[in-house]
């Protein structure tokens, strides 16, 4: 399993969607919050990349931010 599909499925699982509908341009509003952010945090430690400093709007904007492609 690639980064990209482990990244997504970490998305799916902690935004409660399909992995199916994960897509760039999809939001991460519901994770704005101390305890989303602190899940991302950890999710990407566990992942073994080193989270953003700014938080990501969408899982494209998160995929470029700690891995430097495209979503």
């Amino acid at each position: 399993m690639s980064q990209l599909d482990d990244l997504r499925t970490m998305v799916a699982t902690m935004l409660m969607v399909p992995e199916a509908e994960i897509r760039p341009e999809t939001s991460l509003a519901q994770l704005n919050t101390s305890l989303g952010s602190a899940r991302i945090r950890l999710g990407l430690r566990r992942l073994g990349l080193n989270p953003p400093a700014v938080p990501a709007a969408t899982f494209g904007g998160l995929v470029a931010a700690v891995t430097g492609e495209a979503a």
